[in-house]
């Protein structure tokens, strides 16, 4: 006897055996059972979900002698003939390859003729949609009002390509997508029928690869045991499919979530160095990518392995969304370049760099990345001042030390130094504006920092007047700490202790860059961030 496929000899054979479809298989038995069956059904769903296995047997649960429980007995000499194609009352056809109006006229002729053994004539078309718009006009009369004797069984991958004059005239079951769970079960439950032991994460794995579909899992199950008959494990499966491991993938996320740029270019490298391409590294980190994205957003929709399950419960409290987004916008451009490209590797290499880091990329993304980044260490209290740099004191002295920071995991607060020179003014305190700022930036004093950019200093007698552009802008500076923050920074390169004065003026074009909004301009930001401080 020829050999068989493991989805043509498990497919099922009556509605119970249909994996994770009882919304549908329920009903055609009840419809069995009543007699209340319809004259055509529309089966739609993506493939490998049992349309055509259903079809089959609702043609025979139609004609069987002897139904129980809605399911057809298989054992009758109706279902046994239909089983065995002998009886000519249940025509399956493909609409791929017979789509003319001529086909379709064939089966308008051929409906007129009573049934030869059994109750019902059954014509199965699958992959309807691809009938041409002339045979599915021609089969509209036929298929509203066929002969009582006729039923119709229509599937289809693709129903938004099947006219709505049709699936008006049809009783339409959507097939859903089936589960990993179910489909883990099902694998695992011929496996054993065959005599074929397997490890539960190496099923597992199956059914997640399977995407859905129980014939695609099939399919893969009857690959990896022509690589390896009996005693399946998960390394067997992923080196006969040449997928990566779900743990080396996610160890390599956990490396760009830590910026640990070096580990992650010594796991790249094991990879090509196991035979593996750069882009099933590409493409199975960006599953990775986005399998986290859904647990951290929507852990109710995840249909995940409980050893995919555990890896991405390691690995996600060290993603930010900003940060999932970036690296899965970044690894699809990396998809798509190397497509086009003649060294993918050089590619790959450099997208791993900056995904690891992202302070090498000056786009809104990479920048949003970062202050994410910041805001969640900061809130964890994960800061210290690193050695400052060298403040200028003046232009003709020499340079000179702010205060060092000591390891300890407090920070230590600049102290300020002696006033230079003597005859310090505001007039000096406008012209060397810069150097308050970057007293600023060492001091850690981010958001003073930031809420000076575009702000263009001016004296008044013994005051100073920083003009802001709205009247929030200067409210909030002239109330927060940020007032503060500004005169202990002239203090300390001045010695002054000046009168500070928030005004709203209205912005000036000629002294304020392109751009109102700060996040028109965070890409010449990041190039100001503060060099002198680690963050832990």
């Amino acid at each position: 006897m020829a050999y068989q496929t493991l989805y043509r000899k498990w497919r099922p054979q009556n509605f119970d055996e249909v994996v994770g479809q009882t919304h549908i298989t329920n009903t055609l038995k009840n419809e069995i059972i009543s007699g209340k069956t319809a004259h055509a059904y529309m089966f739609t769903g993506t493939r490998g979900t049992g349309k055509t296995s259903t079809a089959k047997i609702l043609s025979r649960a139609l004609n069987c002698e002897a139904p129980q429980g809605g399911n057809p007995c298989n054992q009758c000499p109706t279902c046994m003939g239909i089983l065995n194609e002998s009886i000519l009352d249940v025509v399956e056809m493909d609409a791929a390859s017979n789509n003319g109006v001529e086909n379709i006229r064939d089966i308008i002729d051929q409906v007129r003729y009573s049934t030869a053994s059994s109750k019902y004539k059954v014509y199965i078309i699958d992959e309807v949609h691809m009938l041409s718009m002339g045979a599915f006009n021609a089969l509209l009369k036929t298929l509203e009002e066929p002969p009582s004797h006729v039923v119709f069984i229509l599937a289809t991958t693709e129903i938004h390509k099947v006219p709505a004059t049709i699936l008006s005239r049809c009783q339409r079951f959507d097939f859903k997508n089936i589960t990993a769970a179910d489909i883990s079960g099902a694998v695992a439950r011929i496996l054993q029928a065959e005599g074929i032991t397997a490890q539960s994460d190496a099923v597992e794995y199956i059914a997640y690869l399977g995407n859905g579909s129980m014939r695609d899992a099939l399919s893969i199950t009857e690959q990896c045991l022509a690589y390896k008959p009996n005693d399946l494990t998960y390394s067997d499966v992923t080196e006969i499919l040449g997928t990566l491991d779900d743990e080396f993938l996610y160890n390599a996320a956990s490396h760009i979530a830590n910026a640990d740029t070096k580990q992650l270019l010594i796991l790249f490298n094991d990879c090509i160095a196991g035979g593996k391409n750069p882009d099933s590294f590409i493409e199975g980190l960006l599953k990775a990518m986005r399998d986290i994205l859904l647990y951290n957003m929507a852990p109710e929709i995840c249909d995940f392995t409980t050893k995919k399950k555990q890896l991405i419960e390691k690995t996600a409290s060290l993603y930010t969304q900003e940060k999932l987004v970036r690296c899965i916008d970044m690894l699809g451009g990396a998809l798509r370049d190397i497509k086009l490209s003649s060294n993918s590797r050089v590619i790959t290499e450099c997208t791993l760099v900056r995904l690891s880091a992202p302070q090498y990329d000056v786009d809104t993304a990479s920048l949003l990345d970062r202050i994410s980044s910041l805001e969640n260490k900061l809130a964890r209290g994960n800061f210290a001042l690193a050695a400052p740099k060298q403040v200028l004191t003046d232009a003709s002295s020499e340079p000179q030390q702010t205060a060092q920071a000591e390891p300890p995991a407090e920070a230590k607060v600049h102290q300020p130094v002696p006033a230079v020179p003597a005859n310090a003014d505001i007039n000096a305190v406008v012209t060397r504006w810069d150097d308050v700022k970057r007293v600023l930036e060492q001091n850690g004093k981010l958001i003073s920092f930031v809420s000076l950019y575009g702000v263009v200093p001016r004296g008044e007698g013994d005051t100073l007047i920083l003009p802001f552009d709205t009247k929030e802008a200067a409210a909030k500076f002239n109330s927060g700490s940020a007032l503060a923050d500004v005169k202990e920074a002239i203090n300390m390169i001045f010695g002054l202790q000046p009168q500070v004065k928030c005004i709203f003026e209205e912005a000036n074009n000629e002294n304020i860059p392109a751009g109102n909004d700060i996040f028109d301009n965070l890409a010449k930001i990041s190039t100001q961030f503060p060099e002198n401080f680690k963050i832990d």
